[in-house]
């Protein structure tokens, strides 16, 4: 059975929809998802996106051919496109944070550098990917506010310290490269386990309490 995981995201239907045909159209397997108003990786942010997954073996291959498809776009963009008032340093920052900027920016920056007479040495591009990888492998920490506000809701009997703990718990992210890693250190994971067995412990004791005064 594949595994599919988020490769990418968009905000408009119609591209995600163009992204899936061409890569559908040159063999990967893919799934759409429309994720409407929910929240992401992050604790407590809302996003309305559109979402391609593939499987992670694919990932390369499918971003080749994105970036391939963006190159033939390149020559339709107008002369006021921002990129093209960029300095080397910020062309530089745009291919070594591929991931936050889109096939057409990565390609054209790539184009844009060598056009100026700066070299791009590849070994280097791929010694700043691993470098991004390793920085956004990082896990993130849930502030302290948050941990105190789950365990006294938990201890409430409350659905939202559940939730806290559920969501700090569980929560996953997907690398550029495919691969999932928690979101959240081992610190907060181990408070949100803490969180939500708790709340689901008080919440059945409430319930239960409840039932026995009405019979």
């Amino acid at each position: 059975m594949q595994q599919f995981v988020s490769f990418k995201k968009y905000n408009n239907a119609v591209q995600a929809r163009e992204t899936q045909q061409l890569l559908e159209a040159n063999g990967i397997v893919t799934r759409f998802a429309d994720n409407g108003a929910s929240l992401d990786g992050s604790f407590g942010r809302a996003f309305t996106d559109y979402e391609i997954q593939l499987n992670p073996a694919d990932f390369k291959r499918a971003e080749a051919l994105l970036e391939e498809q963006a190159g033939k776009w390149i020559a339709e963009l107008p002369e006021d496109y921002y990129l093209f008032s960029f300095t080397d340093e910020e062309l530089f920052e745009v291919i070594q944070k591929k991931d936050e900027w889109s096939e057409i920016d990565y390609v054209l920056a790539k184009r844009l550098l060598a056009e100026r007479g700066k070299q791009i040495d590849d070994k280097e591009v791929e010694r700043k990917e691993m470098e991004r990888l390793y920085e956004l492998e990082k896990p993130e920490e849930v502030g302290i506010a948050w941990i105190i506000i789950g365990y006294f809701t938990a201890l409430l009997g409350g659905l939202f310290g559940i939730f806290t703990g559920y969501m700090v718990y569980y929560s996953k992210k997907t690398l550029p490269n495919g691969e999932r890693v928690f979101t959240y250190n081992r610190s907060n994971r181990q408070h949100a386990k803490i969180i939500l067995l708790l709340g689901i412990v008080v919440l059945i004791m409430t319930i239960c309490s409840r039932i026995v005064r009405i019979m």
